[in-house]
């Protein structure tokens, strides 16, 4: 504090020193304050302040009676959200609205936040700015109020509630040269922790200004095309408008050739409540995106953007999920309806709605008897007696129990209600162990082995942080979970990097201290993060997607089609998940040891792992409806944030977004590549999982977990995804499938050649795969 000491100006430092000798317990709050003036002066943080008046001794006055500053209104909030909405306004952030009853006189609407724990919150600060700073205090908190005169609240329009937002502010960089060890220490920390940009907006694109943004009224006909075609409408779907427009396309220049050619494609735009289709007319030759029929559909929530340009023409661009980029010509004469067909697009694929038309075809709709004829298991499906098929067997199922995480033991809201422990656990001792665990994710039991008693759990990662905090509950927790093993072992499966997991201790996280737990080991993963995924899955449509006029592969560089594609180190993500699930499996069946798996939150990577895992060790999670019940329970029910990474509704910010699942499909994909007659579904299964993850046509992978599902009433208001499974239960089947009794776990080949790109998905409409076949959706 040397420096901090030299810089107080000179009337404070005499200050400081009379202090010292006359009032002692002042002189101590004196030197905290001189300490607060120290570390900002070091980590160079922005400014803190005690207090509204000036001088040290005032602000040691204030830091001991914090609640008797003039002019300032302070209030204290415990744990959880402060239950208070702000808006900006010109005198600051303003109380707006309460999102939870309120008692206490302080704050009002109307009143200006004005410091949090000393810190002040200037005028101009942003709702980023005081979330980062609450965020990064503990509770209780006192967090001041500037009370707001009648003239300001006359001058003010009533405010409107805010939603508290979820951008995060971006690191500062760090810096070149660290001036002291202290700097040096905050530049590591800065560069250690997984960066994340601050989410840019999420472009839907642009329309003619002045549109009105409501949609078109539905047409109370269904138009027929010029060659006799109407759209085959599902239970529920209404349609909204219709153009006529034009396509360009690569079809095979002439009969026995697999050259490329433009071409210009004529037909008819229709959008409904569900879905854009384009049917062609008069067309003479396949088109590229031909699947079942020679239409080019997609779903209205597997748009991410839609553009209408008038400059020249009308032109209607649409971009989808699956990396496809659709641009439809229409003539002069038909603006009026290309518009019409705009303003549809962005009111029904845009909107927070995302469960609109599920409701609707489920209201419109009737159960189809084959779901419960072909998959009776997940027709029936209940996480209880998942348990008892899949955990509750076995050495370890006299020392296991079933809790109800609710009530008065509700520890973890994105977790299911029900959930594995250990049966010598109390509920005081769950409390704290969570407690422990980021998120309130505490290690759960998920899956035991039927004769040597391992298990392997799940959870998210501890909160040890720099100061490696320890937690006696969680190491006594793991120990009797490690116990339950013949190998009296236990590996945690940390999904991250070392250096991520590094980077989170700075952020009050990080992995377990194993020289504190008996008998365990780490493993990392080295699974990127799903930023790394984001970008990878971007790369990887743009090179499936690049073609110019003639059909050839656009800004190639010289680069090779295999050798850009090892660029976008999508394959290499997929091998590392590979490698991580088969390390599981060697562990729990081949070590008798117990494994815990977990990433940073538990709800990304950790279902990647387990899941792989448990169809590589258990036959039954290699058929259809062994695997269904596996996405359902480890997918479904334990809370992955199908809303945020699948971009459902702009609620989710855009750096949320990332394939997760989509990497998870892929290494199945792998796996039916190497054993083909082991799994009882092919890869038609994978694409109408990936088909409908997007589609919002059915509730299952609608909302972020189990609970909010529920409060939605989405699994009695929509129908299930597996429904559509069975219904196209021949065509997912696979032939070879043998089914032996007594298989073995696989193991996996992990070289690198044998991951290979899967293009049933990637290229399907790609104009120049080899040789040309028709894509396979299942919208």
């Amino acid at each position: 504090l040397d420096g901090a000491f030299s810089a107080l100006h000179v009337k404070d430092a005499s200050q400081l020193w009379a202090s010292l000798t006359t009032e002692p317990e002042l002189a101590s709050s004196a030197l905290a304050a001189c300490c607060i003036r120290g570390r900002v002066a070091l980590l160079d943080d922005g400014p803190i302040v005690i207090s509204q008046t000036t001088g040290l001794v005032n602000e040691a006055r204030w830091l001991l009676t914090p609640r008797q500053q003039p002019g300032i209104a302070v209030a204290e909030f415990g744990e959880g959200p402060l239950g208070i909405l702000l808006t900006k306004r010109p005198r600051g952030l303003v109380v707006s609205s309460f999102s939870k009853p309120r008692n206490e006189a302080v704050p009002r609407v109307g009143d200006a936040l004005c410091a949090v724990n000393g810190r002040q919150i200037q005028k101009d600060s942003t709702l980023n700015d005081a979330v980062a700073i609450l965020k990064g205090v503990g509770r209780p908190v006192l967090v001041g109020f500037r009370p707001a005169t009648a003239e300001e609240l006359r001058s003010e329009r009533p405010p409107e509630p805010a939603h508290w937002p979820v951008e995060r502010k971006p690191s500062p960089p760090p810096t070149s040269r660290a001036q002291t060890d202290l700097q040096a220490l905050a530049s590591y920390a800065r560069s250690a922790v997984e960066t994340v940009t601050e989410a840019p907006p999420v472009d839907h694109g642009e329309l003619p200004p002045g549109l009105d943004a409501r949609p078109p009224p539905p047409l109370s006909t269904a138009p027929v095309a010029a060659d006799g075609w109407a759209v085959a409408t599902l239970p529920g779907e209404v349609l909204f408008a219709r153009t006529n427009a034009r396509l360009q396309d690569y079809v095979r220049a002439r009969s026995g050739s697999n050259q490329l050619c433009g071409c210009v494609i004529d037909g008819e735009l229709h959008v409904t409540s569900y879905r854009v289709v384009f049917h062609p007319i008069g067309c003479g030759a396949v088109p590229s995106f031909a699947s079942q029929s020679t239409d080019w559909e997609m779903p209205v929530r597997a748009l991410t953007a839609c553009s209408l340009k008038v400059d020249s023409g009308h032109k209607l661009s649409f971009k989808c999920k699956d990396g496809q980029r659709r641009v439809f010509t229409c003539a002069p004469r038909d603006g009026a309806a290309a518009l019409a067909c705009a303003r549809a697009v962005h009111a029904l694929a845009f909107s927070s709605a995302s469960d609109a038309f599920a409701r609707a075809y489920k209201a419109a709709s009737t159960e189809d008897p084959a779901f419960a004829r072909h998959l009776p298991r997940t027709a029936s499906y209940s996480l209880r007696d998942e348990y008892a098929h899949s955990v509750l067997r076995g050495p370890a199922a006299d020392q296991l129990k079933i809790i109800r995480n609710e009530h008065a033991l509700d520890i973890c809201e994105t977790y299911p209600l029900e959930l594995v422990v250990p049966s010598a656990t109390t509920d005081l001792e769950l409390r704290r162990v969570a407690a422990y665990r980021s998120k309130g994710r505490l290690p759960v039991i998920i899956w035991s082995h039927p004769t040597n008693g391992a298990t392997i759990s799940r959870s998210s990662q501890p909160k040890p942080g720099v100061q490696n905090k320890r937690s006696s509950d969680d190491e006594r927790y793991l120990d009797s979970i490690r116990r339950l093993a013949q190998g009296q072992r236990m590996v945690i499966v940390d999904a991250r990097s070392k250096v991520a997991t590094q980077g989170n201790r700075v952020m009050g996280l990080g992995t377990e201290l194993v020289r504190y737990y008996e008998g365990i080991e780490l493993f990392y993963g080295n699974i990127a993060n799903i930023h790394t995924a984001r970008d990878s899955l971007s790369e990887v449509q743009k090179l499936c997607f690049a073609r110019d006029l003639t059909g050839n592969d656009a800004d190639s560089g010289g680069a090779t089609f295999w050798g850009r594609l090892d660029g976008t180190k999508w394959l290499s993500q997929v091998h590392s998940i590979l490698c991580a699930a088969l390390k599981t499996v060697e562990l729990v069946h081949y070590e008798r040891t117990a494994v815990l798996v977990h990433c940073s939150d538990g709800w990304d990577r950790t279902p990647q792992i387990t899941c792989l895992a448990l169809m590589l060790l258990e036959k039954r999670f290699r058929t259809i409806d062994g695997f269904l019940t596996l996405l359902q329970k480890e997918w479904v029910d334990f809370g992955h944030k199908f809303d945020e990474r699948c971009g459902h509704t702009d609620e989710s910010a855009s750096d949320q977004r990332s394939p997760v699942f989509l990497l998870f499909i892929d290494c199945c994909f792998q796996l039916i590549q190497q054993f083909p007659s082991a799994f009882e579904f092919n890869q038609d299964l994978l694409l109408l999982l990936l088909d409908q993850l997007n589609a919002c046509r059915f509730g299952t992978f609608l909302e972020n977990n189990q609970r909010r599902r529920s409060r939605k009433s989405l699994d009695d208001a929509t129908r299930h995804v597996w429904a559509h499974v069975a219904a196209h239960f021949d065509a997912v089947r696979n032939g070879a499938y043998v089914d032996d009794e007594d298989a073995a776990p696989l193991l996996p080949s992990l070289h690198a050649r044998n991951v290979r790109l899967f293009e049933a998905y990637f290229r399907r409409f790609d104009a120049a795969r080899v040789p040309l076949s028709r894509a396979r959706t299942f919208y």
